[in-house]
């Protein structure tokens, strides 16, 4: 997580203070990011909860500079929320993750657009774990056309990500019932993973199959 260091007009001891939270804030980030790796989820849940009160001190005291960090952090906390699967904490901090990536966003759109799109693409699964199917389809729905503005510009980069939204997008349409557009944007991810199969095989048989076996049901 990048925390960076600004003093601007702060006195001696708020500095030294928001030096010595940044530090911790920073090696408890790295702890639960460990956490996550090796799939500890309640001690990664309980690391990054306490890197989002950190975050949240920074905040406080600058928000334009720690504004990135806190929505980073929760994002983060989000999506181990989800992996406990407690999706009412995990929406809640979605979100808050959304809200301040909104911020970013409306004033640094190409800095800040595929954060928001993660955000948003989190925050409509856990909606549809919920069962919240017309909320699911918004968040998600909004996270597919920020990925397609970035796949349109770096579709390497972007190919898998808006696979996946559009994949979320499919499966909320049909608990809706709306079949006709769960199977265009079940084309759509078909059509995608062919690509992704076509250079790396062995990472995408899987999600390509799945996309095969989600459009013919």
């Amino acid at each position: 997580m990048h925390l960076p260091l600004v003093r601007g007009g702060l006195s001696d001891y708020d500095w030294i203070l928001i030096v010595y939270i940044t530090g911790r804030a920073h090696n408890i980030s790295e702890r639960a990011l460990k956490l996550y790796g090796i799939e500890l989820w309640r001690e990664a849940c309980d690391a990054s909860e306490e890197t989002v009160q950190l975050c949240g001190q920074l905040y406080a005291a600058q928000p334009d500079t720690y504004c990135a960090a806190l929505a980073h952090s929760l994002y983060n906390l989000g999506t181990v929320l989800g992996k406990l699967e407690l999706w009412q904490e995990a929406r809640v901090t979605d979100q808050e993750a959304v809200r301040l990536h909104r911020q970013l966003y409306a004033t640094q759109p190409d800095a800040y657009r595929a954060n928001l799109a993660q955000s948003l693409n989190n925050f409509g699964d856990h909606l549809g774990e919920l069962e919240l199917w017309h909320e699911a389809c918004d968040a998600v729905k909004e996270a597919i056309q920020l990925r397609q503005q970035l796949y349109a510009t770096h579709p390497d980069a972007y190919r898998a990500d808006l696979a996946q939204s559009l994949y979320n997008f499919g499966i909320n349409l049909a608990k809706l019932e709306l079949w006709q557009e769960a199977c265009n944007a079940g084309e759509e991810v078909v059509q995608l993973h062919r690509q992704l199969y076509a250079t790396q095989p062995d990472a995408y048989r899987a999600d390509l199959a799945q996309s095969f076996h989600n459009l013919g049901t």
